[in-house]
């Protein structure tokens, strides 16, 4: 009997469901909720209630806050999950120790660049400014003018599409740190909440983009990293 050619570890689209998996759907739908009553009035109240006092050092920089106690926490999180450039060094990371995944890490990290991308021009699309930059959370620029100038738009944000596209091309890599992965992503979209950068919309938004980006570009070529679907 022919021994199998091994297969990565990747998890089959028809393979037993996880926990991972399942805290993932949660969460984006927790994400989903979240953008509905974030644009129907809690961003505004989260942002002056919660953001401004966890991160006081625009209007008194001399006071520690919770923010500036643990800035470097955040800003590692950020670099690390919620950037293009920590994509691309796990993706290195990836193929040199795991050199049989090559294929599916490629297929990850366009769909990483992908979501940061897409966000990013959806953002200058949409024009909805950033929490500081305006008094209420339904103040826009005028439209598409973020996709030719530099403007201070948040909708959706762009660190939680990247870090929640990144959580799922891992989650599918390396299915027993799905949890690990989930939180990781949850961090540094927290992070843009902390410092005052986006509305709870703005990260629930970018995350339920970075995960149907991954999840979309992973399936369609699917056959390419795993081979056809059985008969």
């Amino acid at each position: 009997m022919a021994a199998s050619s091994p297969q990565p570890d990747i998890l089959p689209e028809n393979g037993p469901d996880i926990g991972g998996r399942r805290t993932l759907g949660v969460v984006l739908s927790g994400a989903a909720l979240l953008v509905v009553i974030g644009w129907a009035g809690l961003d505004r109240w989260f942002y002056e209630h919660v953001s401004c006092v966890l991160n006081t050092e625009e209007v008194r920089p001399l006071q520690h806050c919770f923010y500036s106690l643990t800035k470097p926490f955040w800003l590692a999180c950020r670099l690390a999950f919620g950037h293009v450039l920590g994509g691309a060094v796990i993706y290195g990371l990836i193929v040199t120790r795991h050199r049989r995944q090559w294929a599916a890490a490629t297929v990850g990290l366009v769909a990483v660049v992908t979501a940061a991308l897409l966000a990013n021009a959806l953002q200058g699309a949409i024009g909805r400014l950033r929490p500081n930059r305006a008094e209420s959370h339904l103040a826009f620029t005028q439209p598409a003018v973020g996709l030719f100038e530099r403007a201070a738009v948040s909708f959706p944000s762009g660190e939680a599409a990247t870090a929640f596209a990144l959580a799922y091309v891992l989650m599918r890599l390396f299915p027993r740190w799905c949890g690990a992965f989930l939180a990781l992503a949850v961090l540094t979209a927290g992070a843009r909440l902390v410092n005052g950068a986006h509305y709870l919309s703005d990260v629930a938004a970018g995350a339920i983009l970075g995960a149907v980006v991954a999840w979309a570009l992973l399936r369609s070529t699917r056959r390419y990293w795993w081979g056809p679907p059985a008969p």
